[in-house]
């Protein structure tokens, strides 16, 4: 008796968790909606192919971060060697970024360094509203 006492608990233990696991939990605002990604391999080339995706990545730097797509907001942490962005309504937070391309509409990157003499990055947009900026 004890021990199905025990295993009815377990497995309500188990629902509730894989309930609260599945519905996201916490709806913190700030927190992004995927779980960090880690990047391992210098030079890796990241994609993020779609609508209304939120990740974090970790980087070293040398990274390649390419958005294809509309309403997507990223956070790299660390370093990116150049930002690809083809779509409308996207959002970047960088710590630090050496170029920027766009092509698209209303698209938002916001890094707080730039290795460059200038202290911005390299940029090319095509199109229009398309905002890179220095956080404050």
């Amino acid at each position: 008796m004890r021990t199905a006492a025990v295993f009815f608990f377990y497995i309500l233990f188990l629902s509730v968790s894989f309930a609260f696991a599945t519905s996201g939990g916490s709806k913190d605002a700030k927190s992004p909606k995927n779980d960090l990604i880690i990047i391992y391999k210098e030079g890796k080339v990241v994609k993020v192919d779609g609508a209304n995706i939120e990740k974090s990545i970790a980087t070293q730097g040398d990274e390649i971060l390419q958005i294809e797509g509309s309403n997507n907001i990223v956070y790299a942490k660390g370093g990116l060697k150049s930002i690809v962005i083809n779509g409308a309504n996207n959002e970047v937070y960088v710590d630090r970024i050496h170029t920027v391309k766009i092509e698209g509409v209303n698209n938002l990157v916001q890094y707080k360094l730039s290795p460059t003499k200038e202290g911005k990055p390299t940029v090319s947009t095509k199109g229009g509203k398309n905002d890179i900026l220095k956080a404050k």
